[in-house]
């Protein structure tokens, strides 16, 4: 992430786990390699690897990333349970996202619409997802969790929640027993890849994916 802030040859950035959280008050790092220094000088389209339960880049922190960059077009994987590593299906993103704007082989969906309805007709807050249908849609999956900032990202549980198509709309219900605790949720859309995908990921292992 660092170098993509620094160096307009950067065509394209695919950066995992960190880049996102790194805003300590010391004057000297925030001014030379503090996160937001850098998330602010980014112009190329880049897709952020991270997994939910990381603990050098915290999942809550992307909300302010994607709105630092000045890229208009980015991309978010989040590995659910995760720390420090991703699953095939995430890791592929990287290759995916050179294909699109290094090779032109590719297309990425856009990222969906989501709407978070606090107060629904059966008391139970809902979660509606609008994928793009671009490309054929495996799976949706939604989490959520309780565990706020004051819970370490690494042992934050995140609930999953099933949700029900209708149209071009999941929507899943979120069984919640206590008002008196934050909320986060997001959603994982999964797309059916043309053919697998092989390459090596995190800490050199080969992977697969056909999603």
């Amino acid at each position: 992430m660092l170098l993509a802030g620094i160096d307009d040859r950067v065509k394209a950035a695919a950066p995992s786990c960190g880049g996102v959280s790194d805003r300590k008050d010391d004057p000297l790092m925030r001014d030379t390699i503090g996160d937001d220094v850098y998330l602010k000088r980014i112009t190329c389209p880049i897709v952020f690897l991270k997994p939910a339960n990381d603990f050098h880049g915290n999942i809550e922190d992307l909300q302010t990333a994607v709105k630092e960059i000045q890229s208009r077009d980015w991309r978010v994987t989040c590995a659910a349970h995760h720390q420090h590593q991703d699953t095939a299906p995430y890791d592929v993103a990287t290759q995916l996202w050179f294909d699109q704007y290094l090779k032109d082989t590719f297309a990425w969906p856009a990222t969906p619409r989501t709407k978070l309805t606090l107060a629904s007709g059966d008391g139970l807050p809902e979660f509606t997802v609008f994928p793009d249908p671009a490309r054929e849609i495996l799976a949706v999956d939604v989490f959520y969790t309780r565990h706020g900032n004051e819970q370490k990202a690494a042992d934050r549980f995140w609930h999953f929640a099933a949700p029900q198509p209708d149209g071009e709309r999941w929507t899943a219900k979120l069984p919640l027993h206590r008002v008196d605790q934050p909320l986060w949720v997001y959603a994982n859309v999964y797309y059916r890849l043309d053919e697998p995908v092989s390459g090596a990921g995190y800490y050199y292992a080969t992977y697969t994916a056909d999603r």
